[in-house]
């Protein structure tokens, strides 16, 4: 199998060269905003292989294809409420259920969960690397981090989503009147704010790139926890160790290339890093709307046990790498971070920059990783 051969003696840890502050720069700074399938991912992608190397890992790139961003989707639809509008002087049962339609596709779109309809695709990529033990492995422990980041949703941006739901709503609201005149009065408004909906869609492109994230905590502070963490680990002798940054995690892809290539036994344990380096570093307990899924409960206890152990949460409302792998049946954790309202700090937020990175949060992270690796060694 890929990468596990026995490797070479690990490399010692160097105080200058764990310094997870440097990794984030490298990333969030000098390379920048890291979308999908884009040129700066695959920089990133060439940067985390160079420093998984350095922390003393063999390691491999696999590449595999997916859709490059959401394409023309918005427009689209935008185009099709605005159509619907208009053609309401015409048709109005035929307008209503258009406007009805493009409305909950527009917020099934903002979701995520609606695939994208007009993307290309194009090509992104996995780091993947292992360290071995000598003798035959009781146990694996695969860490994951993202490696691309999500488009910046700056405050106008927010609106706009906003305004869309606005609109799926009254559209929603136009296809349950009976009274045709009533229906008229609500045409008038729908197809104003469609028409706004389609002169913003068209300027969006503009907006995402006049408003780029950089992306530090959102993901180039986990990146950097888990190098260090592997650095500072040592040596190894019943656990073999993945380290692997997920490409186009926005779109779901690295995660499912990797288990594809790699059907992992239940000897593997994950630990998904996302959102970390500001904020209160927490360990996600459960994740999921209505019947939370436990995460695994050697890796809890583990975590439980470790000095400094991070406040423990529920997630509800957001999806996680772990929980992720929780709902395929899998034994995972994710470690990331909140800040005092127990949200995600700056997510997709155009100032996610290295200045807004703790240095104390960074290190705990890193410590906290450290723990889980030894614990599961023990």
């Amino acid at each position: 199998m890929f990468g596990v051969e026995p490797a070479d003696e690990p490399t010692r840890y160097d105080p200058r060269r764990s310094d997870p502050r440097e990794t984030v720069r490298q990333l969030a700074e000098e390379i920048g905003a890291r979308p999908a399938t884009s040129i700066a991912e695959a920089k990133s992608a060439a940067y985390m292989d160079a420093r998984m190397r350095r922390a003393g890992l063999q390691v491999a790139i696999e590449t595999f294809e997916t859709s490059a961003g959401r394409g023309y989707d918005v427009v689209l639809l935008s185009l099709l409420a605005f159509g619907g509008a208009v053609l309401f002087y015409w048709a109005p049962l035929a307008a209503v259920v258009l406007l009805a339609a493009s409305g909950v596709l527009l917020v099934l779109h903002d979701l995520r969960v609606l695939p994208p309809l007009t993307a290309r695709r194009a090509r992104s990529q996995n780091v993947i690397g292992t360290r071995a033990t000598r003798a035959p492995y009781r146990t694996r422990l695969v860490l994951l981090a993202p490696l691309d980041t999500a488009p910046a949703t700056p405050l106008v941006m927010r609106r706009i989503v906003l305004l869309r739901a606005v609109f799926a709503v009254l559209a929603l609201l136009a296809a349950l009147i009976g009274n045709v005149e009533v229906q008229r009065s609500w045409w008038y408004l729908c197809l104003a704010i469609s028409g706004a909906l389609l002169l913003l869609a068209l300027i969006e492109p503009w907006l995402l790139a006049r408003f780029p994230a950089m992306g530090a905590v959102a993901h180039a502070g986990a990146l950097a926890a888990l190098v260090a963490a592997v650095e500072r680990a040592g040596r190894l002798e019943r656990t073999e160790l993945w380290v692997v940054a997920l490409g186009a995690h926005t779109m779901g892809a690295g995660l499912a290339d990797l288990l594809r290539r790699y059907p992992f036994d239940g000897r593997t344990l994950f630990v998904g890093v996302e959102h970390v380096g500001r904020g209160g570093l927490c360990v996600v307990t459960a994740e999921g709307l209505l019947v939370p899924r436990p995460a695994d409960d050697l890796l809890l206890r583990i975590a439980a046990a470790a000095g400094a152990a991070p406040r423990r949460i529920i997630v509800r409302r957001s999806s996680t790498l772990g929980g992720s792998l929780l709902r395929q049946g899998r034994r995972a954790l994710t470690i990331t971070c909140r800040d005092a309202q127990g949200r995600l700090p700056l997510s997709s937020e155009p100032r996610d920059t290295p200045a807004q990175i703790e240095s104390d949060v960074l290190d705990q992270a890193a410590d906290l990783l450290v723990a889980v690796i030894q614990g599961v060694e023990a």
